[in-house]
């Protein structure tokens, strides 16, 4: 006696199907290879290495930061680094100014195609300054809004 087969086994799954399973799984692997590889850096190191890399670009300008917490975000919207508590030591006399909350988030989109871009937020209090932009050489664009800033 003969048995029956299904009719979706008569035929094999189309190339299409086949392509978004291997490109669904690809996306999969790289997502999950991203997120251990984030977890396992050695953070401690790499928020001491963006610490003193800010202040040596601040430097010059005898401006320093000194960072109660810092640390990495990974999200949807890409990688941001956040510092918390932030003491800004500034030249001369002026009183060290103080910060709540300064987050850098680079824009990966843009730079896929070349430009530099992101994000940079900084709150004290109630106040806000928030930025963001984009630079692809000679053009430059962005968007800049303060609400009620008063660091000192």
């Amino acid at each position: 006696m003969p048995q029956s087969q299904s009719p979706a086994a008569d035929f094999p799954d189309s190339h299409f199907k086949i392509g978004w399973r291997i490109a669904g799984w690809s996306l999969l692997t790289v997502f999950f290879l991203l997120v251990f590889t984030v977890t396992k850096l050695p953070q401690e190191r790499i928020r001491g290495l963006i610490v003193s890399q800010i202040n040596q670009v601040l430097g010059p300008k005898g401006i320093s930061i000194v960072p109660a917490k810092s640390g990495f975000s990974l999200g949807l919207s890409g990688v941001g680094y956040a510092l918390e508590d932030t003491q800004v030591l500034l030249p001369g006399d002026l009183p060290p100014a103080h910060v709540d909350l300064v987050r850098l988030t680079p824009s990966l989109l843009p730079m896929m195609i070349g430009r530099f871009g992101g994000a940079i937020l900084v709150r004290e209090g109630e106040g806000l300054i928030d930025f963001s932009g984009f630079l692809k050489d000679p053009a430059f664009g962005g968007r800049f809004s303060l609400e009620d800033f008063n660091p000192g």
